[in-house]
């Protein structure tokens, strides 16, 4: 049974704006890094597409643990934090709908990321 979104949670990772992505390191602090993401939900269940690059610390750390989080929050105090299993896939056809939701949600190609980092979302933390 995948898990069903709230219809604010998917309206705040609608509108363009920075999140944070979150991973914890070997040595176990933190790392939160400004991200601009997207959120993708179909029949599998939810996910949140990164674009990056394959050196930065989150892909390695994702590499490594296989965990990650995405928070997203307004002005106005409301939040949402994804949570869940983390990878990021060696396949052409992902980075290329990865770009394309990227040019939907903001409005501008991404042309930074050379990669995807891909959360299946597990747990969703929310707040106002």
């Amino acid at each position: 049974m995948s898990l069903v979104l709230d219809p604010a949670v998917s309206a705040l990772f609608s509108t363009p704006r920075v999140g944070t992505l979150g991973v914890v390191r070997a040595d176990g602090s933190p790392h939160l890094t400004p991200v601009r993401s997207v959120l993708h939900v179909d029949e599998d269940g939810a996910r949140v597409l990164v674009l990056t690059r394959p050196d930065t610390v989150k892909a390695r750390v994702v590499r490594r643990t296989g965990r990650a989080s995405v928070a997203e929050h307004t002005p106005h105090a409301a939040w949402a934090t994804l949570e869940g299993t983390a990878w990021v896939p060696d396949d052409p056809e992902v980075l290329a709908r990865a770009r394309a939701s990227y040019d939907a949600r903001y409005g501008e190609p991404d042309g930074w990321g050379t990669c995807v980092l891909v959360v299946a979302v597990e747990r969703v933390l929310t707040g106002s």
